[in-house]
């Protein structure tokens, strides 16, 4: 993961930017000019882009969607024993959420775990969205962005797989829970993107 100072340099200079009054005015215009979820967020990931690929080249990461990932990643897998650091970071994280997040500004309720999401905004229950909206699509090799996505949630359920039945397989080892999702090496997991440093 990255060191903790320069996580902290990243996340001020994007809060910097998230701050501006010229951002908020653009993200607030198309956000407001929907009522699609999905578009709204899908105009939140495009004006926050625009931010992101000026400010994540400067601390080693692409400017594009995996760069943003992968610079989320080395963020929240960092060592760091200093706890006022850790949770200065935590809050950071909070913030910048919040202030790309018009009806969390707007709403008058200050960035915290309260506004969450998860929290503020529970997701609907099985069956209770409408999924007519949606297609199912073969991915070719040239949509390289959606299988890196798929890869990593692969990686995710393979983690998950394995924190599950490590007590009742112990003698499985960590690379072998890749087979399953067409990798022969911890290497060709990174390659894939199902695991991410």
């Amino acid at each position: 993961g990255m060191k903790p100072r320069h996580c902290q340099l990243l996340q001020e200079e994007l809060m910097e930017e998230y701050m501006k009054e010229e951002f908020q005015l653009k993200l607030s215009a198309g956000w407001h000019a929907t009522d699609d979820t999905i578009q709204k967020h899908e105009w939140r990931q495009k004006v926050c882009l625009e931010v992101q690929s000026q400010v994540l080249p400067k601390y080693g990461f692409h400017g594009t969607r995996q760069g943003v990932l992968a610079s989320g990643k080395a963020c929240s897998v960092m060592y760091c024993p200093d706890q006022d650091r850790l949770s200065e970071v935590n809050n950071n994280y909070l913030f910048m959420n919040w202030l790309t997040n018009p009806d969390d500004v707007e709403s008058g309720h200050p960035h915290g775990l309260d506004t969450e999401n998860k929290y503020f905004r529970p997701s609907p229950q099985e069956g209770e969205a409408n999924v007519s909206g949606y297609r199912i699509v073969v991915t070719q090799l040239e949509h390289d962005v959606a299988i890196f996505d798929i890869a990593h949630c692969q990686g995710a359920l393979a983690g998950a797989h394995r924190s599950t039945y490590h007590a009742l397989y112990p003698q499985i080892e960590l690379s072998q829970w890749f087979g399953p999702l067409g990798c022969k090496s911890i290497r060709e997991a990174l390659d894939r993107g199902v695991l991410i440093l």
